[in-house]
C-alpha cells in the first residue's frame, strides 16, 4: 500500500510535464533563433527533406517565400533569411523584414532585427505556408532562406532554399515603357550575352545573333558556387523555356520555364514527352528556384538556379557528367484548358553540339561533316579509317538528293581539294570537281588528261557551287552536278573515287597534290550506294508516321504510308513511301476527313523519263473531285526512288507559312488531318499541262482527327465504322434477307398451309417481315454513307457504285408504299399490281448484287479481288436454286395436283389492313423437298453473309 502511495507524485508530476511533451505548439521561443533547433533532446534528420522553400521576386525589392511538404505535412516550422556577406553593423548574419505572414504564422524579433524570423501559432498539419519577405536596402549580396521543419516530436528537418541576389533584380511587375525600366531591361539582356563562349555556354536565335547581341531569344548556362545559373530572354513571349536533351531534337527532355503570368515571371518545371513533342508541367519545382524575373516592353526575362542533379519523370539528368544539347524555345500563349506552355511559335533551336556544361565551351568533339556516313551519303578520306575516327587530312562526301548529286569536300592546310570520279585504279581520262581557294573559294569542273598528270579545265562549268569558306585552316566547299545540265558524268555508272589535296596553284589549274592523295579500294555506284532514308526510323519519337493500316507502322510493313517531321527552324519533312510498284504516293492536309479543298504532296514516278519528282496540288471538291498541280511550289525534292517497286520521297517544306488558293497554311500552329493516297496512273505534263495523278485506286488512308504536324505520338486511323456498317447493312440486307423473302413468295405459298403466324399464313408472315427488314437496313446503310462521305460523290470511281445504289434504294422503297395500296383480290387491276410488285423487286434485287460487285474494286472498301468470285459463286447457287423450284413446279403441274402458286380465295373481300387468307386442304405436292431445299438455302445464305461480312470488318485482307 505505501509503495502504491509512492507513485501518485510521479503520476502527479508527469500529468504537470505532459502539456510541454509535443513541443513548442505556440511555435518556436526566442531563444530558437540562435540555434534554429526545436530543443526536443534529439537531432535533425540527416535523409533528404520532405520539405522544400521556393523564392519568387516580386517588386520593390520584396520577395515571395513559400514552405511547401513535397508529400505528408508538418506542425512547425522556424525561418530566417540568411545574408552573405553581413551587414556593416549587425550582431548576426540574419537580416530582412516580413512584411505579410498568413494568420497561421507569427512573427519574431530575432536579435536587434525586427521582423527578422517566422513561426508556426499552432501544431495543426500543413501542407504549404507563403511569406513574403523586404530585402534590406541597398544590398548587395545574397541571401538564403534557412529552415527547421518539425513533422513530430522526435522528427524534423533542417532545410534551405537557393540562394537569390536582390541587388541584381530587377523585379517582375509589368510595367509602362519608361527610360528607367529600358535600361533595367538592358542591363539584363547584356548579362545573358556577357561571357558566352568564354564563362558560359549559350544558344539563341537567329543563328549568329550572339555576337551583335541582337537576338530574339538567348540563354546562358555557367556554374556558379555549386548550382547552374541559367539566364534567357525572349521578345514578344509569354514564356521561355530551355531544356536539357541528350540529342538535337525535342523528346525526352528535362525542361525549366519562366512563363508571364499576369504581368509575373513565374517558374516551372516540365517534362517534354519522348513520342509527342509536348510539355507536361510537373506540380513541383525540386532543384530549380527563380532568383531574378522581369517582364518589359513585351520581353521576358529571367535568371534561375538550377541543382547540378535533379529528377525528371524518374530519369536522372546530371549536368555535372553527362553531355546534353541545349534546347530554347519561346512561344507567344500559354497553353488553353490546362496548366502548360503553348507550341513555340516565336523560336525554336537545338545548340549545335552536345555540351559538359561543367566545363565551359565544351563542345562535342564531332564534326557534323560526318554526320550520315555511310547510311545517306558516300564518305572517303585519307588517311585510311579518318572517317570513322573523323579526323581526315581530306575528306569528300557524295550525297543524292533527288536528281542531283552534291560533293561536299573539305581539307586542312590547303588551297585546293579535288575529287575525281574514274573508271580504274590510275589518273587519266576522269572527270574531276575541283574546290579552290584563290582569295575566294571557287568550284571548277576539270579533266584529267592522259599520261600527262595534268587537269584542264571545263568550260562551260557543268558545276553548281553552293557554299564555299575557310576557317580555322579548313578550306570547306560544296557543289552539285545536276543532270539537266552535265553531260560528262554518267549516273548509271560504277567509279573509283580519287582524292587530292595540295597548297599550290597556277593560272586556271592545280598543281601536284603534295598534301593528300588517295584511291578508294572499290569502285560506287553513287546512286545505288545512296538508298533513301529507312522509312520507318524514328517513328513516334521523331516523326510521326501514318500507314494504311493500324499497326502497320509499328511491324514496319506498310503498303503505303507518311511520315512527318519538323525541326527547331519550322522546316517539315514529308517522307512518302509506296509499295507494289505504284505512279504515285501522296498526302494531303485537310481540315476534316473529307477529300475537297485541300493541299496536297504529291511523290510521282514521271510517265515520260521515269525520274521521280514532287509537286504540289490541289484537291478539288467536294464534287467533281480530282488534283490539279499547282504552278507554285513551296516544296523541294530531297530524295526520290523507285527501288523494288518501291516508290519513296522525302520532301521539305522550307517555309511554315505559305498561301495556296487564297488559304493561309501554318504548318506550325494549325492543325490538320493526314490523308494518304496511292494509285497507279499519272498524266505527263504537256505544253499547256503539268500534268497530274490519277484516282487513288491502290489505297487510301485518313487519319482519324486533325493535329499538329510537329506531333510525333502515334497516329490513329479514321473511324471506318460507318463505311462497315454500310457494307454489312446492305450484304445481310439484300444476299441475305431478300434472297430469302423473294423465293419465300414466289415458290413458297402453298407450303405450311395447315399453320400460321398471328393469323398470317407463314409464308406471307416471313416474307414481310424479312423484306421490311431489308428495306430498313438499305434505308440505314445509305444514310450512313451519306454521313460518311459528306454527301453524294461525283466524278470518281465510286459514282456507277453510287447510282446503282440510289435506283436500288429507289425500287425498295417503293415496294412497301405499292402493296400498301395494292387493289382487293380479284378486280382487274390486281393482276397488274402483282407483276409490277414482282417486278419492281427482282429489279431491286438484280440491282442490289450489280451495285455490291461495283464496291469490290473501290479504295474505301479494301476488298481483295477474290471477293468477286465469291459474288459470282452466289449469283450461281441463286440461279441454280430458282430452277431446282421451278422444276419442282412443274412436276406438281404434271401431277395434276395445281402449281405450287396456284391459290384459292376464301374471302374475297377481307379488311384492306389485313392480307388475304387462303385455304388448302393440304400443302401441294413435293413441300418436303422444297421445305428440305429450303433449310439448305437458308444455311447457304447465311454462309454467304457471314464471309462477306467478315471481309467487310476485317478489311484490308491480304
Amino acid at each position: 500500500m505505501l509503495q502504491a502511495r509512492g507513485i501518485y507524485p510521479v503520476v502527479f508530476l508527469l500529468l504537470l510535464v505532459q502539456p510541454y511533451s509535443h513541443g513548442h505548439s505556440s511555435g518556436a521561443p526566442i531563444l530558437s533563433c540562435n540555434t534554429m533547433s526545436p530543443g526536443h533532446g534529439v537531432g535533425p534528420q540527416t535523409s533528404p527533406p520532405p520539405y522544400r522553400i521556393t523564392v519568387s521576386p516580386l517588386s520593390g525589392g520584396s520577395y515571395r517565400v513559400k514552405l511547401e511538404a513535397l508529400k505528408d505535412y508538418f506542425v512547425g516550422y522556424l525561418m530566417r533569411p540568411k545574408v552573405s556577406p553581413k551587414l556593416a553593423g549587425a550582431t548576426d548574419d540574419f537580416s530582412g523584414t516580413f512584411i505579410d505572414v498568413p494568420s497561421e504564422s507569427s512573427i519574431l524579433n530575432c536579435g536587434a532585427e525586427k521582423a527578422s524570423a517566422v513561426t508556426h501559432t499552432n501544431n495543426s498539419k500543413k501542407k504549404s505556408v507563403e511569406f513574403d519577405w523586404q530585402s534590406p536596402p541597398n544590398f548587395n549580396g545574397t541571401v538564403t532562406f534557412v529552415g527547421t521543419v518539425v513533422h513530430d516530436f522526435k522528427t524534423f528537418w533542417s532545410v534551405q532554399s537557393l540562394p537569390i541576389e536582390p541587388s541584381k533584380s530587377v523585379g517582375s511587375q509589368r510595367s509602362p515603357f519608361s527610360s528607367n525600366n529600358d535600361n533595367q531591361l538592358n542591363a539584363a539582356l547584356l548579362s545573358v550575352y556577357e561571357g558566352c563562349g568564354s564563362t558560359k555556354n549559350c544558344v539563341a536565335f537567329p543563328d549568329d545573333c550572339l555576337r551583335s547581341k541582337n537576338c530574339n531569344s538567348a540563354a546562358s548556362v555557367q556554374l556558379d558556387s555549386g548550382v547552374y545559373q541559367v539566364e534567357m530572354f525572349a521578345r514578344s513571349a509569354k514564356y521561355v523555356a530551355i531544356g536539357f536533351s541528350d540529342d538535337a531534337a525535342m523528346g525526352g527532355d528535362n525542361v525549366a520555364e519562366c512563363t508571364d503570368e499576369n504581368g509575373k515571371v513565374v517558374p516551372h518545371r516540365s517534362w517534354n514527352e519522348r513520342n509527342r513533342k509536348k510539355n507536361k508541367r510537373l506540380d513541383d519545382l525540386t532543384g530549380v528556384s527563380l532568383v531574378n524575373g522581369l517582364i518589359a516592353d513585351g520581353t521576358i526575362y529571367c535568371k534561375i538556379h538550377i541543382q547540378p542533379v535533379t529528377y525528371n519523370n524518374d530519369e536522372k539528368f546530371d549536368l555535372n557528367n553527362e553531355r546534353f544539347f541545349l534546347l530554347l524555345a519561346a512561344g507567344s500563349k500559354l497553353a488553353e484548358n490546362r496548366p502548360g506552355v503553348g507550341f513555340h511559335d516565336l523560336h525554336a533551336v537545338s545548340s549545335k553540339t552536345s555540351y559538359l556544361l561543367s566545363e565551359v565551351g565544351s563542345e562535342s568533339s564531332s564534326d557534323s561533316f560526318y554526320n550520315g556516313c555511310s547510311s545517306t551519303k558516300t564518305c572517303f578520306g585519307m588517311p585510311e579509317g579518318c572517317v570513322e575516327k573523323q579526323n581526315c587530312l581530306a575528306v569528300t562526301a557524295v550525297t543524292v538528293q533527288g536528281n542531283r548529286f552534291i560533293f561536299s569536300m573539305q581539307a586542312k592546310g590547303a588551297k585546293y581539294i579535288a575529287t575525281g570520279l574514274s573508271d580504274d585504279l590510275h589518273m587519266g581520262e576522269d572527270t574531276v570537281v575541283e574546290c579552290v581557294d584563290n582569295g575566294t573559294v571557287q568550284a571548277y569542273q576539270s579533266w584529267n588528261v592522259p599520261n600527262r598528270y595534268d587537269n584542264t579545265r571545263l568550260n562551260p562549268n557543268e558545276l553548281e557551287k553552293l557554299s564555299g569558306s575557310v576557317t580555322d585552316n579548313v578550306l570547306r566547299c560544296t557543289v552539285v552536278f545536276d543532270p539537266k545540265n552535265t553531260k560528262s558524268f554518267h549516273y548509271d555508272q560504277m567509279y573509283y573515287l580519287l582524292l587530292a589535296a595540295g597548297t599550290a596553284l597556277r593560272p586556271n589549274g592545280i598543281e601536284r597534290h603534295n598534301i593528300a592523295a588517295q584511291v578508294s579500294t572499290k569502285q560506287v555506284s553513287l546512286p545505288s550506294e545512296q538508298k533513301t532514308t529507312s522509312f520507318y526510323n524514328g517513328c513516334e519519337r521523331t516523326k510521326a508516321c501514318f500507314g494504311n493500316t493500324p499497326d502497320c507502322v509499328k511491324t514496319e510493313s506498310c503498303t503505303f504510308a507518311v511520315a512527318v517531321s519538323s525541326d527547331f527552324n519550322n522546316k517539315f519533312t514529308f517522307h512518302l513511301m509506296g509499295d507494289r510498284s505504284p505512279a504515285f504516293v501522296a498526302v494531303g492536309l485537310s481540315t476534316d476527313a473529307v477529300m475537297g479543298d485541300d493541299l496536297v504532296f504529291e511523290c510521282v514516278q514521271d510517265p515520260q523519263t521515269n525520274q521521280v519528282r514532287s509537286y504540289m496540288s490541289w484537291n478539288r471538291g467536294p464534287s467533281p473531285k480530282y488534283n490539279e498541280r499547282l504552278r507554285e511550289n513551296y516544296s523541294q525534292l530531297v530524295n526520290g526512288s523507285l527501288i523494288d517497286g518501291k516508290l519513296q520521297c522525302v520532301i521539305t517544306v522550307d517555309s511554315p507559312t505559305f498561301n495556296v488558293n487564297g488559304r493561309t497554311f501554318n504548318l506550325v500552329r494549325d492543325k490538320y488531318v493526314l490523308m494518304v493516297a496511292i494509285g497507279s496512273e499519272v498524266t505527263a505534263p504537256g505544253p499547256d499541262s503539268i500534268g497530274n495523278v490519277g484516282y487513288h485506286n491502290l489505297g487510301q488512308a485518313v487519319a482519324g482527327e486533325p493535329r499538329a504536324l510537329a506531333d510525333v505520338s502515334a497516329i490513329k486511323a479514321a473511324s471506318k465504322l460507318l463505311v462497315v456498317l454500310h457494307g454489312s447493312f446492305m450484304v445481310a440486307a439484300w444476299i441475305g434477307l431478300a434472297s430469302l423473302g423473294i423465293v419465300l413468295a414466289r415458290y413458297y405459298k402453298q407450303t405450311w398451309i395447315t399453320g400460321s403466324v398471328f393469323g398470317k399464313d407463314i409464308w406471307f408472315f416471313w416474307h414481310r417481315l424479312l423484306m421490311f427488314s431489308a428495306v430498313i437496313l438499305t434505308i440505314a446503310g445509305s444514310v450512313m454513307i451519306y454521313i460518311h462521305s459528306g454527301g453524294f460523290i461525283f466524278g470518281s470511281p465510286g459514282e456507277t457504285h453510287m447510282w446503282f445504289g440510289f435506283a436500288t434504294v429507289v425500287l425498295a422503297l417503293l415496294q412497301p408504299i405499292g402493296a400498301f395500296f395494292r387493289p382487293h383480290p380479284g378486280t382487274s387491276r390486281r393482276s397488274i399490281f402483282n407483276w409490277l410488285h414482282w417486278l419492281a423487286g427482282n429489279s431491286a434485287h438484280i440491282l442490289s448484287i450489280v451495285t455490291i460487285f461495283f464496291a469490290v474494286d473501290l479504295t474505301k472498301a479494301e476488298l481483295p479481288g477474290w471477293t468477286d468470285f465469291i459474288l459470282a459463286s452466289f449469283v450461281a447457287y441463286y440461279v441454280i436454286y430458282h430452277l431446282l423450284l421451278s422444276f419442282l413446279g412443274w412436276r406438281s403441274e404434271s401431277s395434276g395436283r395445281g402449281s405450287i402458286n396456284e391459290i384459292q380465295l376464301k374471302n374475297i373481300n377481307p379488311p384492306r389492313n389485313m392480307p388475304p387468307a387462303y385455304e388448302r386442304e393440304k400443302d401441294s405436292p413435293y413441300s418436303g423437298a422444297r421445305k428440305f431445299l429450303f433449310s439448305l438455302h437458308l444455311l447457304i445464305i447465311a454462309g454467304f453473309c457471314v464471309l462477306l461480312i467478315l471481309l467487310i470488318v476485317k478489311a484490308p485482307v491480304t
